[in-house]
């Protein structure tokens, strides 16, 4: 799959989200594109799983509806996290011009850290971030509206039912490619005018 993310510096995008269940990892779904062309992305590879609560935790019963995600379902398809771990690590090994994308990006790198993994940073590698949130916000000019489900079908794309974390990817990759191209469109819009 081809998609166009205007003006982007990195060569490498990591589009992800996480589903939490009281602060913990439940699932993590990334989609790592990498630049084929100078607005040009293309799929490099993509990582979707779920994760065991440790400690005898459950799923609290308004997650569960949330998200469609059961004891029984991290029970059945979970990794621990530990190995989350180990398979995000791998999932970006040798990525080092990297842009960091989700709907929520702060709290998401927050969460992410509180168990154990980090999309900051690694090692003297800084990784970039984009907020789909707080950049539609700021592009948009808009206070209302900025659901991920409001953004998405801007762009095209209706989601349904649960939050999945990679049908959620999917949006946000969406809504980055939109607001990449809304971005890019307000700058020649402003250089236009400052000729004038």
């Amino acid at each position: 799959m081809l998609i166009l993310f205007k003006n982007v510096k990195e060569e490498n995008i990591l589009i992800f989200d996480a589903e939490y269940n009281e602060g913990d990892l439940i699932q993590f779904a990334g989609i790592l594109f990498k630049r084929i062309n100078k607005d040009v992305f293309q799929i490099s590879k993509s990582i979707n799983f779920f994760v065991k609560l440790e400690d005898e935790k459950k799923v609290n019963y308004f997650i569960e509806r949330f998200t469609g995600i059961s004891n029984q379902v991290l029970d059945e398809f979970g990794i621990d996290l530990d190995q989350a771990i180990i398979e995000l690590d791998f999932f970006l090994d040798g990525i080092t011009d990297l842009l960091v994308v989700s709907h929520g990006l702060y709290n998401d790198r927050i969460t992410l850290e509180n168990n154990g993994f980090n999309l900051f940073e690694k090692g003297d590698i800084v990784y970039k971030g984009f907020c789909t949130y707080n950049n539609a916000k700021r592009l948009l000019n808009r206070d209302k509206k900025l659901k991920l489900e409001d953004l998405a079908e801007e762009a095209g794309l209706f989601l349904s039912g649960y939050h999945d974390a990679f049908k959620d990817t999917m949006a946000t990759t969406a809504v980055f490619s939109l607001l990449c191209k809304f971005e890019s469109e307000q700058k020649e819009e402003k250089k236009k005018n400052e000729i004038l």
